[in-house]
């Protein structure tokens, strides 16, 4: 399942309810140097928040934030979960499941994909014929690295997307949705089928994680 926000319409009031300190949040947002970064990354931890109650019947006290060998995050609970975050522009996006999974959303804005195509593998490369298929490829390569917790640290040109890869010896798939001008890009161990994706309104995720919600946040 992916549930994902649009944060176009928040509003100052909306920013200064991000602050409150009636959210629990379990990650250090500190780093995060500019107030639209910050916003998204407490946007994300909500969303991971909103989807284990409503997926898993998970609250905030039953669960909690580990992380991996690369610094991949996942769930810490009586029941395996695995979630992947991913942001772009004004979206926000979480991926849950209970096999490895990784997510990477990107706005289909303008970009030099002529140019930028060029950092890829040859056969990549050559088979990008225009903007769309640079997105195609340049997803699936964030979402595999984040499958595998990995990131991009070993370059763009590693982990040609157009063979077959693995992991764990487990083939991976890939799925592939257009929402508007955004491409959301799946990569799993298991046969792919069409994976829900639910769009989350702000207001009603913002109401949800208030501390009286039952079995809400507590500090």
């Amino acid at each position: 399942m992916i549930f994902i926000v649009n944060l176009e319409k928040m509003t100052n009031a909306m920013t200064k309810q991000l602050a409150h300190k009636q959210y629990l949040f379990k990650r250090n947002h500190t780093k995060h140097h500019y107030k639209s970064n910050e916003n998204q990354h407490r946007v994300g931890e909500l969303l991971v928040h909103y989807g284990l109650r409503k997926m898993y019947q998970l609250e905030s006290l039953d669960w909690q934030f580990k992380f991996g060998t690369y610094g991949k995050p996942y769930i810490d609970s009586p029941q395996p979960v695995f979630i992947s975050l991913s942001y772009s522009g004004n979206y926000v996006a979480c991926a849950f499941d209970q096999s490895e999974i990784g997510l990477d959303i990107e706005n289909l804005s303008p970009i030099e994909w002529q140019r930028l195509k060029i950092q890829f593998t040859k056969e990549e490369a050559h088979w990008i014929d225009n903007e769309t298929q640079f997105y195609m490829i340049w997803t699936q390569k964030e979402a595999y690295a984040k499958l595998t917790g990995k990131g991009l640290s070993e370059g763009v040109a590693t982990n040609n997307v157009l063979e077959p890869l693995y992991y764990h010896g487990q083939p991976i798939a890939f799925q592939t949705q257009i929402k508007d001008t955004l491409m959301i890009q799946l990569c799993q161990t298991k046969p792919c089928t069409q994976t829900p994706m639910i769009e989350v309104d702000l207001e009603t995720l913002l109401a949800s994680s208030y501390m009286d919600h039952p079995g809400s946040f507590t500090h």
